[in-house]
């Protein structure tokens, strides 16, 4: 219930347990209720975590009539740890939505880093891996005609997808840290320490 009031922001869920113990018992009941969302869900993970900034990255979009909204913040971690949604059903194997979000921040942070030269020649390159430790991430997808592989909707396969939530996590990430420059550094300094 909480997961689903995270990934439907401002949606109230309550859950009533109406069974009597004692005459003068009341019902017990807890509400699930986030505004921001997604936003929420990372901040709830990471509460036991260090941030490295404050910003949680956030990005809503709709392309090709499909919905993505990511939302996620670097940690003090060296640890990646990602949850994915794909129409409210959890993809515990990820799946394309995933792959499109796990590649955009990659080749984000590297444009950044090889923009600023901060690998010299002779260098190990800096590999995705690298570039995701500490990274915790919630993506949510809502797709028309979601395909999922086997049974159990595990893994989302959506070709289509991969490339819009690559586009879409990209430009934004992008963008906010052009807007945000002093976010730059304690990022940057998090992945080439990795």
């Amino acid at each position: 219930l909480r997961e689903s009031s995270f990934l439907n922001g401002g949606l109230k869920i309550t859950l009533t347990d109406e069974r009597v113990i004692e005459e003068d018992e009341k019902p017990r009941h807890i509400t699930f209720k986030y505004e921001n969302g997604i936003r929420d869900f990372i901040a709830h993970l990471n509460k036991k975590r260090k941030p490295i900034i404050d910003e949680i990255f956030h990005s809503t979009e709709t392309e090709e009539d499909v919905f993505v909204e990511t939302a996620f913040q670097y940690t003090g971690s060296y640890d990646e740890y990602s949850i994915s949604f794909a129409n409210n059903i959890k993809t515990p194997e990820g799946g394309t939505h995933e792959t499109g979000f796990k590649t955009a921040v990659t080749q984000a942070m590297k444009e950044i880093i090889d923009e600023r030269g901060l690998v010299k020649n002779g260098q190990e390159p800096i590999s995705g891996e690298d570039v995701r430790k500490g990274l915790v991430s919630v993506i949510s997808v809502k797709v028309p005609d979601p395909q999922f592989e086997g049974q159990t909707k595990n893994k989302l396969s959506n070709a289509d997808v991969r490339t819009i939530v690559h586009k879409v996590v990209k430009n934004h990430l992008l963008k906010t840290l052009s807007e945000n420059p002093k976010w730059i550094k304690p990022l940057l300094d998090k992945v080439m320490e990795s």
